[in-house]
């Protein structure tokens, strides 16, 4: 039979020496596992980070062709510009003569337009005059615009050709390039 008379068990002052404190559980061990995988997530990460930076460095050699060889990198063949067919209304109108006559230093632009659609149209052509020291090569009107002009032609039918003059607003000094840079064809009413 228990003594009730007796002095209570003294606190609780930790784990004694030689075992569990009663009524706990035991504390969890701790084990390095836990870190020891973390770590090694981390550093296969890094790993495979390196790798992916080492194949993309080996492919983009071997898309430009660096191989590191003696051979001196092969430039590609030169292509000539060509100018891409023409199409639609623009395809309509064909520049025949660009000059700049003496008398009124105003640049025309003689054009023949063949009405290449099925139905009677009225065209609406826009011409740029380019300085002709500026332009570059025969075919090439990139330079300083100095005057621009338009010419209009009504119910032109189906397969007829017209001849018209465009002539610029302002006046030039020397020679000009003619560029057509817009056709408008509409059908007739």
């Amino acid at each position: 039979m228990p003594n009730w008379n007796s002095p209570p068990p003294p606190p609780d002052r930790g784990t004694p020496r030689g075992g569990p404190r009663w009524g706990q559980p035991p504390p969890p061990k701790r084990s390095g596992t836990g870190r020891v995988r973390a770590l090694l997530r981390v550093l296969l990460r890094v790993l495979l980070g390196i790798a992916a930076v080492v194949i993309a460095i080996g492919v983009i050699a071997v898309v430009t062709g660096d191989g590191g060889g003696d051979e001196p990198p092969r430039t590609p063949p030169r292509q000539e510009q060509q100018t891409p067919p023409v199409t639609g209304p623009r395809a309509d109108v064909e520049i025949t003569s660009c000059t700049v006559p003496h008398s009124t230093r105003r640049p025309t632009a003689e054009l023949r337009i063949t009405n290449h659609s099925s139905k009677p149209s009225d065209y609406v052509i826009g011409i740029e005059f380019v300085d002709a020291g500026d332009a570059g090569d025969a075919g090439d009107a990139r330079g300083e615009r100095v005057a621009e002009g338009f010419v209009t032609t009504h119910h032109l039918a189906p397969g007829q050709v017209a001849r018209k003059s465009a002539t610029g607003f302002e006046e030039a000094d020397g020679p000009v390039k003619c560029r057509i840079t817009d056709v408008s064809r509409h059908a007739s009413n």
